[in-house]
């Protein structure tokens, strides 16, 4: 997981402080590739790019719940207790969501790497603020808020004990029209060959898998792999995407790789026969197959 950057703009005050071309048919790939050959000045080591520069919304917050299907996320307690910080605190609890609750715009990547780093430290005060934990506890509203700072530490613990080279999965909370969704992110440090011959991301470097529902184009898998100065991604999807947004996706990812330095491949894939499935063994261990998404 990533070191702890400094808190984004607009979350709580202690918050962070815890230790495209033609189609491709069904089931082919279609390879789109860029090269940043002049990087451009990024953030600092341990800055993280603002969250916004609105100010926070002073109207009422409504309750929140959990998005269908998210039941099994690693946060169950998650929307409870933010409607539990709700009613304690309106203004602490607008600083949570608005300001630090990752959400599906541009500013979410900055959310989630803050997510991440506080996860890491493990204390729940590190990611939702010292304020909206001592308010939702002063009013008596502190059951649920228990539940999740266990949860939350139950998280960090079980990415901290993944034997280096295994895959490590986490949940990230995504708040979207006050409902709690979640993005599962898998992540190992792979040596060359480890991967297979039929991976065409094989090789040394750091691999990550995210997958994420949509509400337009339904199941998305992003598949990546960071080595050197390059990274390699591949966007599956069980549609084809228009020819728009796989030159939007192609723009955007160029641009940020160009912004960090990196050179930029970047390949689309139709069908789900090539979509990465991980799932849990006897033993405990993420495991990996090909398959139906």
């Amino acid at each position: 997981l990533p070191q702890t950057p400094t808190a984004p703009a607009g979350a709580p005050e202690n918050a962070g402080t815890a230790g495209t071309p033609a189609a491709p048919t069904p089931g082919q790939s279609h390879g789109a590739t860029a090269a940043a050959h002049h990087p451009v000045p990024a953030a600092q080591p341990g800055e993280a790019p603002p969250l916004s520069t609105q100010p926070l919304s002073t109207q009422p917050l409504p309750l929140f719940a959990a998005a269908p299907g998210t039941q099994s996320s690693g946060l169950p307690s998650l929307p409870e207790a933010l409607t539990a910080l709700a009613q304690a605190d309106p203004g602490a609890a607008r600083q949570a969501t608005q300001g630090v609750l990752p959400q599906p715009n541009a500013n979410m990547g900055a959310a989630v790497l803050f997510f991440l780093s506080a996860l890491r430290g493990g204390d729940l005060r590190g990611w939702l603020g010292d304020r909206a934990v001592k308010a939702t506890e002063a009013a008596g509203k502190g059951d649920a808020l228990h539940r999740l700072s266990g949860e939350f530490s139950g998280l960090s613990r079980q990415a901290a004990d993944t034997p280096a080279g295994d895959w490590r999965q986490v949940g990230i909370p995504i708040l979207a029209d006050n409902q709690i969704a979640e993005l599962r992110l898998a992540t190992r440090y792979q040596q060359e060959g480890s991967a297979g011959d039929d991976d065409e991301l094989d090789g040394e470097g750091h691999r990550f898998v995210l997958d994420m529902e949509t509400s337009r184009f339904g199941p998305v898998q992003l598949d990546g792999l960071i080595r050197q100065q390059a990274i390699r991604l591949v966007v599956r999807t069980s549609g084809t995407l228009p020819g728009s947004i796989r030159q939007g996706i192609t723009q955007v990812f160029s641009d940020a790789c160009q912004a960090i330095g990196h050179d930029a491949a970047l390949t689309f894939q139709t069908g789900t026969e090539a979509w990465l499935q991980l799932a849990r063994s006897d033993g405990g261990r993420l495991r990996v197959s090909r398959g139906q998404a």
